[in-house]
């Protein structure tokens, strides 16, 4: 488990990222980065080269973070067995939702093969995996997300079984939608009567349980969740919006109180300094270094790091005053703007300095404004296992007995061992 004194960062949603401004980034960043993955090295490889950018210099990137005992790789699969219920129940919640679905399956309609081992067994019996009624869920997807123009859909054969199977509702993208949301969002490819050794999930499915598997192994072992993928960060901010104000109308108050949802909001220092770190080093300066270069500054520096982690956490109490509302984000940000940046500003200088000294000049007067790559943290003031918990309280009937007793085992551990929840803070100056 990670220790507390340790800023540990798990990766999300994809098995790994092959984009070197981001790994240089957590580099930075974090102590310890985690990459939820279930297979090894040489067929990550082979899986990924013709689909997700992989590189010479990402796989040379990695190994310096490896062999540095910096990056780390687990295989989730224990804990998805171990944890079926409460996946499934959140993965339903979430596209239960039909904000959520929109978010999601307007801005993607691609289809992903996830390995049977990284999929819930309920997962399966909640979702229906078809072949033929696959085919009309991904084509109305795509059509959705193409805004009903057939001719933006890339896929020939998707294209055209579109026009074949939807000619009728084409021109009525309410009716598209309306058609989606009623038949065909719990459709996912496979068949019913086979388990096969991988399934076809379409971006809606496959990115909530991602998000979810990140969100269980974040509550386990006090990981940070962090992407740079501004759809899944999105998704995210949802689900959590989402249970910032589920639990005034959840009728599971049995679970609400075991997990004392509506306790005061309590932001921890990492959040906020994960916030701050990201705006010092200006991500062209990073591009001038090389990954053990920057291991190399973060370990000579880490006193440094600690101490101005330590300046953010006596700050971090100035945002205790805002409470979980739907408007959360908005209060949060104003707090942020005016009482604790220009205080976070005075602490920068020190590391910026020390940067200075080991790679010389930055060059940049305003880095702290330099947009991040990489958005870090979770969740409104709420523990990962509280939004997971809340979400699978919506779903009560399906979670079931064990379901809810998963949450509870977790979060009693939690609290014995003295971990404090940790929560989300948007990063600084962001715009949404």
């Amino acid at each position: 488990m990670a220790m507390e004194s340790t800023l540990t960062g798990l990766y999300y949603p994809f098995s790994r990222t092959f984009n070197v401004p981001t790994l240089k980034k957590a580099a930075l960043l974090f102590d310890e980065i985690v990459f939820l993955d279930s297979e090894a090295w040489f067929v990550r490889r082979q899986l990924s080269s013709d689909k997700v950018g992989y590189s010479a210099e990402a796989e040379r990137a990695y190994k310096t973070l490896t062999d540095e005992g910096v990056a780390k790789m687990i295989d989730p699969e224990p804990f998805i067995l171990e944890y079926d219920n409460l996946l499934t129940a959140n993965t339903v919640s979430d596209v239960a939702d039909e904000r959520y679905c929109k978010e999601a399956v307007t801005s993607s309609a691609t289809v992903w093969d996830v390995l049977r081992e990284r999929i819930p067994p309920t997962f399966l019996k909640e979702f229906y995996p078809g072949a033929g009624t696959f085919g009309e869920a991904i084509s109305l997807q795509a059509l959705i997300h193409a805004k009903n123009d057939l001719e933006s859909i890339p896929e020939d054969h998707v294209r055209e079984f579109a026009k074949f199977r939807w000619g009728g509702i084409i021109q009525s993208p309410g009716a598209v939608w309306e058609e989606f949301l009623h038949r065909y969002r719990f459709v996912v490819g496979g068949n019913p009567h086979i388990a096969l050794e991988s399934y076809e999930l379409p971006f809606l499915q496959a990115s909530s349980l991602r998000i979810n598997e990140a969100l269980l192994l974040s509550s386990l072992d006090g990981y940070m969740p962090f992407t740079d993928s501004d759809i899944h960060d999105r998704l995210l901010r949802l689900k959590t919006s989402r249970s910032l104000i589920a639990p005034k109308g959840n009728d599971n108050r049995d679970l609400a109180d075991k997990l004392a949802l509506l306790t005061q909001v309590a932001v921890p220092y990492q959040t906020l300094a994960v916030s701050i770190v990201d705006h010092l080093v200006p991500q062209r300066a990073l591009d001038r270094r090389t990954v053990k270069e920057i291991i190399k500054y973060r370990r000579e520096n880490k006193d440094l790091f600690s101490k101005f982690y330590e300046r953010v956490r006596s700050l971090a109490s100035e945002l205790q005053s805002v409470s979980p509302s739907a408007d959360y984000a908005v209060q949060l940000q104003k707090l942020l703007s005016n009482k604790v940046t220009p205080e976070i500003t005075k602490g920068q200088e020190a590391l910026r300095a020390a940067y200075e000294e080991s790679f010389g000049k930055l060059g940049l007067k305003a880095a702290a404004a330099i947009a991040p790559s990489l958005t870090a943290g979770v969740f409104g003031g709420l523990d990962p296992l509280q939004i997971l918990g809340i979400s699978a309280a919506a779903v009560t009937t399906m979670l079931g007995t064990k379901g809810v007793d998963d949450i509870v085992k977790i979060w009693t551990a939690k609290r014995e061992a003295g971990r404090a929840p940790f929560a989300y803070v948007l990063n600084l100056q962001r715009e949404d």
